[in-house]
């Protein structure tokens, strides 16, 4: 998982780094972590923000 220059969270299949799901509405400037139900990330805004990894939706 990663953030790209615009502020998108992009996930990947480890196996086979294939890509498995983008979340371009995070606005993330700094990858926190993830657990088994979200990806978190400070907001560019300095918010804490979590993407749902079984949807790629903002909560």
């Amino acid at each position: 998982m990663g953030t790209d220059s615009e502020g998108g969270v992009r996930t990947y299949v480890p196996s086979t780094g294939e890509p498995k799901w983008t979340c371009a509405a995070a606005e993330a400037a700094v990858l926190l972590g993830a657990d088994a139900e979200a990806v978190y990330v400070v907001t560019k805004s300095g918010q804490l923000c979590g993407v749902g990894r079984a949807d790629a939706k903002v909560r």
